[in-house]
């Protein structure tokens, strides 16, 4: 499933182009404090929200702070409980949320591609609670979505039922696409290192793997099948 050009979207660093677009917008730094406000000459300034444990969520979004700032968006950092964010991500009452972005891989594409499509309402979503909402009681609750966001429920929804494996990674590319075009969740950093600590004993263990939620964890390395060297229980 996976495209060149999908993961190279729009991660260039190119602040002159960046400032170019916000421009277009009609976002420009009118009082000359280098932050630029809105066309009706309110300050922009983006409140983001989140939770900052299990990924070091609070060193990654000071630098996102300090990179935006230098283009003259004025974003700022606040860090909440689960109970907090849970009640606020779905009352839609966040500007922004950051979390570590997981159910990516293609293992997890095909039956929750949550960040590619409005299909779950979650404490952990910030982007369309009231689209997802509106999708799963059939239009009783939450908001109806514009046509491209409706696309994609109905295009998610088919590529968990086929049984062809073809169509669903033609439906997965079809998803991939428009979010690559479009960026509903804006990336920072991707396939970071992380180190798993193990005994010296414990043998049958991978050297090398993916360590995450999308493959549960140590599940497809058969941990099952690991075991202690008993004659280096003592070292």
């Amino acid at each position: 499933m996976f495209e060149p050009e999908f993961a190279t979207a729009y991660t260039q660093y190119d602040p002159d182009r960046a400032r170019a677009l916000l421009d277009g917008l009609g976002l420009k730094d009118v009082d000359g404090d280098g932050l630029r406000e809105y066309p009706d000459g309110t300050q922009l300034t983006i409140t983001v929200e989140f939770m900052d444990w299990e990924t070091p969520k609070g060193i990654t979004m000071e630098l996102v702070s300090l990179y935006w700032r230098e283009v003259g968006i004025d974003l700022r950092l606040k860090i909440i409980d689960q109970s907090l964010q849970s009640a606020r991500a779905q009352a839609n009452e966040m500007q922004m949320n950051a979390w570590h972005a997981d159910r990516v891989t293609d293992i997890m594409v095909p039956i929750s591609p949550d960040w590619w499509a409005p299909i779950e309402s979650s404490w952990d979503k910030t982007l369309w609670n009231h689209w997802a909402r509106w999708h799963l009681t059939e239009d009783r609750l939450g908001t109806e979505p514009p046509p491209v966001m409706r696309q994609l429920q109905l295009w998610a929804d088919e590529m968990f039922t086929t049984v062809d494996p073809a169509h669903r990674i033609e439906l997965g590319k079809k998803l991939l696409a428009i979010s690559a075009k479009n960026i509903w969740t804006i990336a920072t950093i991707g396939l970071a290192p992380q180190p798993v600590v193990i005994a010296r004993n414990l043998r049958g263990v991978t050297a090398h793997g993916i360590w995450g939620w999308d493959n549960r964890w140590t599940l497809s390395y058969q941990p099952s099948t690991w075991y202690f060297d008993t004659k280096k229980l003592d070292q």
